[in-house]
């Protein structure tokens, strides 16, 4: 009779088992289903798909917004299909629900940062989910940060750093408006974000409050005063993902290659310019935005603007191996050679020049612009690009 009990038990128990096994194959089957009737439903009363998108310069219509998972925007067609696209690439939002986040956005475009504000604060106060406000969250902080407003703009990027908000927006901290700032400003942002350093979990954060902290000296700071960070849960031996207060501050005085991330830059760069700054610290896509701006309102520092922009985009191409990218940053350096030819960058133009013609497979046309600036580059005004012109050629000599 026991032996009996036990085999009928462990018969429950199996029954039992495949039982909730199906029921939690039901569950996420029907989660799947409700999303996609969902779907269909809004569909069929055509009022969820008046959403859009903006990518690659176009509005795309009739989307239905669904949300921004992993640094991926997720959204649906009218059909029902599904799309992602990641956070960088995507220009803009529309929701119908929130018609004052497309008037924001119109705002931002006609150069009304105040209106732009006033409309995201109203959309970010509405807002029934986290990504959405950390979207909003996100281009307040440019907002803030044209408008000169420090504070306003420090506060919402350390809120999403708390949020562990996708890396993405922690890749453009407010960097404008601290410059601006003055000491006693400075001093007080500082304390601000000194105080969350222990909280800080994810590198792209530490990249940006790193920037932060590099853009908030005072007269009165010493290079012992600057804290490295260390990301959150890390051993003492690990390596901190930022640098040394007297690393960063040595940045900013000298565009040494072998201190930053960033790419090689020609002595003749400004080195408290932002876009510099942008490229140093490898923020190629926002460097590329900034240039565009600024040669499409000034003609003033040209030559370094196209340089600055040329080697932006090659970064981009490098980091994706995309070839327009690589065909556009050489059009910019050459346009630096062709209309600047005086200038102190249209010798490192022409080397870079040549280095993308060898990513590109010409190397019978990088090897005549690298004997090009051999003549042009100076050696002590460009020593690094004089030695680099060195090693070219001999990897390019027949």
């Amino acid at each position: 009779m026991v032996a009996v009990t036990i085999q009928d038990n462990s018969a429950l128990a199996t029954r039992l088992g495949v039982e909730a096994h199906t029921r939690q194959y039901e569950r996420r089957a029907l989660r799947g289903f409700v999303l996609t009737a969902a779907v269909v439903l809004a569909t069929l009363c055509g009022t969820a798909h008046a959403d859009e998108i903006k990518l690659g310069g176009f509005w795309i219509k009739d989307v239905n917004i669904h949300s921004v998972q992993d640094g991926q925007v997720l959204y649906f067609n009218r059909v029902g299909t599904e799309f992602t696209r990641p956070l960088e690439g995507v220009q803009g939002l529309h929701l119908s629900a929130y018609p004052q986040l497309a008037q924001a956005q119109q705002a931002i475009a006609d150069g009304d940062d105040r209106t732009a504000a006033a409309l995201l604060q109203e959309v970010w106060g509405k807002a029934r989910t986290d990504w959405l406000r950390q979207w909003v969250s996100h281009l307040l902080i440019g907002v803030y940060d044209r408008m000169g407003l420090p504070y306003e703009a420090v506060d919402t990027y350390l809120m999403l750093v708390r949020e562990n908000a996708p890396g993405f927006y922690l890749d453009h901290p407010p960097i404008d408006s601290l410059a601006a700032a003055n000491d006693e400003v400075k001093q007080q942002l500082r304390e601000r974000i000194e105080s969350i350093l222990d909280d800080v979990t994810d590198a792209a954060a530490a990249r940006g409050i790193q920037e932060l902290l590099s853009l908030l000296k005072v007269e009165s700071a010493s290079a012992q005063d600057e804290p490295a960070i260390q990301l959150a849960g890390d051993g003492d031996n690990s390596p901190s993902p930022a640098a040394s207060a007297q690393d960063s501050e040595k940045t900013t005085q000298d565009p040494d290659p072998q201190r930053t991330s960033g790419p090689m830059l020609a002595q003749a760069t400004q080195v408290d310019d932002t876009v510099t700054q942008m490229l140093m610290y490898s923020r190629y896509a926002q460097a590329v935005a900034r240039t565009d701006k600024i040669l499409e309102n000034s003609g003033q520092q040209m030559p370094m603007r196209l340089y600055q922009r040329g080697m932006a985009l090659k970064g981009l191409a490098e980091e994706s191996g995309d070839l327009e990218r690589y065909l556009d940053a050489g059009l910019s350096f050459m346009s630096v050679v062709a209309y600047f030819p005086g200038s102190g960058f249209a010798g490192p133009s022409l080397v870079e020049a040549g280095m993308v013609h060898s990513k590109i497979g010409r190397s019978d046309i990088a090897k005549q612009l690298f004997k090009k600036a051999e003549l042009a580059v100076d050696a002590e005004d460009e020593p690094r690009y004089a030695a680099r012109i060195e090693q070219l050629l001999a990897e390019t000599a027949d």
